[in-house]
């Protein structure tokens, strides 16, 4: 499983998961307070691996103080890249 090494850095204004279908484990993974020193979020999410849910993925990311910025269609395949907000 992907993991996330947390750096010295107090803040980080974004984070880009282009992670071909480990974004939502990444995620689910990923406790609230880490998520909390990013600004931005941006995700590409690819279709969704058995037992795995987009609106899951969401869920922590809004519960995490993000909001929802912008969705792109992804052009090169299936899926689509949101960008989050927090803040």
């Amino acid at each position: 499983m992907p993991q996330i090494r947390i750096l010295t850095c107090p803040n980080f204004v974004n984070v880009n998961c282009d992670c071909e279908q480990a974004e939502y484990a990444i995620l689910k993974s990923t406790p609230a307070e880490v998520l909390g020193k990013f600004r931005y979020i941006i995700i590409e999410f690819h279709p969704e691996p058995a037992g795995e849910s987009v609106i899951e993925a969401q869920t922590k990311l809004k519960a995490a103080g993000f909001q929802l910025a912008h969705t792109l269609p992804n052009a090169h395949c299936p899926g689509f890249t949101s960008v989050f907000v927090r803040g």
